[in-house]
């Protein structure tokens, strides 16, 4: 039986039991999820290899690796699952030592993203809360705090546009950013910062893994559903604790620095540019730094300080507006 939910600003009938609470859709849906590849292990052997990841698993294989034939793809994830993109169709199974919690936490990440820019929106690894009526987004690499300020913002009663994904329609005149959907990962530090021993209670993001998902439906804490106009990018960089001066501290970065901390911040840089979509996205995102400010976020060491940075960047957007 499937069910259509929203997620990015796209429409999925998926036939796929979601632990994260993704929102109900109506409609023509865009992305058909389905169990099982469609094709038969002949058809998979044909698959022609166009691409592994660089990161490797400790035994030296990918992490994922890209096959192609024809218009159909086959994303696998070694050891995990694989899916199959064709059409709108994406089939999906778990291999190896993989199960249902790791097609959802692959599907929601890495596959959503390579199908979003696929279909020409960007998709960067970063946060986002809505204020005074825009897009603010916080760029990182994984464990650089972008869930952390995402969930700051959310316990001070501020909309959560979406945590780990930012999905971003680039136009002549205006970016919109897409909701992703009402959740939060967070680590134990900053979960039992704000929730204390609540956070046990937490759902899990996979069984293996210490971070648990805040959902954003409940105590209170709100989610913004519909796409806004971005109004600025923040590059998160924490000090040093040996730095003299330990506040928070905002300045904008040029142009072509913006460019480059972009790229850096994409969800799937290297997969995108193995299959010839690097260009198309260089355009794009000179395009997004001439509309929308990027600026660098330098944020103080220590979870109690998280106060001070949210109150840094409001000041900086209303000081913006």
């Amino acid at each position: 039986m499937s069910e259509t939910v929203q997620i990015y600003g796209l429409r999925v009938d998926a036939q796929f039991a979601f632990a994260a609470p993704l929102p109900r859709s109506r409609g023509k849906a865009d992305i058909f999820l389905q169990p099982g590849l469609g094709a038969s292990a002949r058809e998979i052997a044909a698959f022609q290899h166009v691409y592994s990841s660089a990161y490797l698993h400790a035994d030296g294989r990918p992490l994922f690796e890209l096959h192609l034939a024809g218009d159909r793809e086959l994303l696998r994830f070694n050891d995990r699952a694989e899916f199959l993109f064709d059409g709108p169709r994406i089939g999906f199974r778990p291999i190896g030592a993989g199960n249902e919690r790791d097609v959802e936490a692959l599907f929601l990440s890495a596959v959503m993203a390579y199908w979003l820019e696929r279909a020409g929106v960007l998709a960067l690894h970063a946060s986002a809360a809505v204020l005074e009526g825009r897009a603010v987004a916080f760029l990182a690499p994984s464990g650089g705090g972008k869930s952390s300020l995402a969930a700051s913002f959310a316990f001070a009663g501020w909309p959560i546009l979406g945590d780990d994904i930012l999905a971003l329609t680039v136009g002549d005149s205006t970016i919109s950013a897409a909701p992703a959907y009402p959740e939060i990962k967070l680590n134990p530090d900053t979960g039992r910062y704000h929730l204390g021993a609540d956070f046990d209670r937490l759902r899990r993001y996979h069984p293996l893994a210490e971070k648990r998902c805040l959902s954003l439906t409940e105590g209170g804490l709100a989610f913004r559903s519909e796409p806004v106009p971005l109004g600025c990018l923040y590059v998160v960089a924490h000090r040093e604790r040996e730095e003299p001066r330990e506040d928070a501290a905002i300045e904008p970065i040029a142009r072509r620095d913006a460019v480059i901390e972009i790229v850096r911040s994409t969800y799937t840089p290297t997969l995108v540019e193995g299959v010839g979509l690097a260009a198309w996205r260089l355009s794009r995102m000179t395009d997004l730094v001439r509309s929308v400010p990027v600026k660098r976020l330098a944020v103080p060491r220590g979870l109690d300080r998280l106060s001070e940075v949210r109150e840094a960047v409001l000041a900086d957007v209303v000081r913006s507006d």
